[in-house]
C-alpha cells in the first residue's frame, strides 16, 4: 500500500487585501490527482491560534473533515488526542465479526482523499486501507477512532510560509516489523522546501526486515530515491 504525495503551486489569485487563494495541484507519482485552494492567513494571526479559530465564521476551513463526520452522524462526538490507538493494533483475520463492507470502503475512500492535506493520518489510513476487501468489527472500530480525532482537528492542514528559504531537510520514521499480519515494517518520510512541505509518503516495505538495521537502511533507501 503507497501514499506518496507532491505538491505543486500553480497559481495565485487575490481576492481581497486581507484574504486570498492558491491554486494547487497534487499528484502521485507524476499524476495530478486534485485541485485544492488554500487560505491566505496573515502571520500575526496564526500567532494566536485559537484565538483565529474562534473567531472564524462560517464552515470550517477543512470542509471534508466535517462532511465526513456528520455522514457518520459523529458531528458531535467527544474528540482524541491521537488518530489511532497505541494499545490495539488491527490486523488482517482478527476473528472479530465482519463489519458492513460497502459503509467501510465509502468512509475509507474519503479518508484517502482526506489525507492528501492530513500528513498527521496519512499513517492511520493507510494502515485501515490494507482490511477494505474483508472488513471486520475491530477495523470499523479503528475507522470510528479517526473520527473523532477528526472532530478535534478540523482547522488541521498544510501551512505554507510566504517568506521561505531554499534550503531541503527531511523528516523520516520507520516501525520494524509493526504489522502483526506479516511482520512487514511501515516507514514514512516527509520532504520540507524551507518551511513547507513538498512530497511525503507512508509505506509498507515490499520485504520482510530481518533486523532493525535493515528495515532502517531500507527506509533511508526509498526516502532518498
Amino acid at each position: 500500500m503507497r501514499n506518496r504525495m507532491s505538491l505543486f503551486i500553480i497559481g495565485f489569485s487575490r481576492l481581497s487585501s486581507k484574504e486570498s487563494k492558491v491554486a494547487m495541484l497534487i499528484g502521485d507519482m507524476g499524476i495530478v490527482r486534485l485541485m485544492i485552494h488554500v487560505q491566505q492567513v496573515e502571520e500575526d494571526k496564526l500567532r494566536d491560534r485559537d484565538e483565529f479559530i474562534n473567531k472564524q465564521s462560517g464552515p470550517a476551513p477543512s470542509s471534508k473533515d466535517t462532511d465526513i463526520l456528520c455522514e457518520e452522524n459523529m458531528a458531535d462526538c467527544k474528540p482524541v488526542q491521537m488518530p489511532m490507538s497505541a494499545i490495539e493494533t488491527p490486523k488482517v483475520n482478527d476473528g472479530g465479526l465482519s463489519a458492513d463492507a460497502t459503509r467501510y470502503r465509502r468512509v475509507i475512500r474519503k479518508l484517502q482523499y482526506l489525507s492528501f492535506t492530513r500528513l498527521d493520518i496519512c499513517f492511520s489510513v493507510n494502515k485501515l486501507s490494507q482490511f477494505m476487501q474483508t472488513p471486520s468489527e475491530t477495523h470499523w472500530k479503528a475507522v470510528k477512532w479517526v473520527l473523532p480525532y477528526l472532530q478535534g482537528t478540523v482547522h488541521f492542514g498544510l501551512r505554507l510560509m510566504r517568506h521561505n528559504s531554499i534550503s531541503l531537510h527531511m523528516y523520516y520514521d520507520m516501525d520494524w516489523a509493526g504489522d502483526a499480519s506479516d511482520r512487514t515494517s511501515t516507514t514514512g518520510y516527509l520532504l520540507f522546501f524551507g518551511k513547507n512541505p513538498v512530497t511525503w509518503s507512508s509505506k509498507k516495505q515490499r520485504t520482510i526486515a530481518r533486523s532493525f538495521t535493515e528495515a532502517e537502511y531500507r527506509e533511508v533507501a526509498s526516502s532518498l530515491a
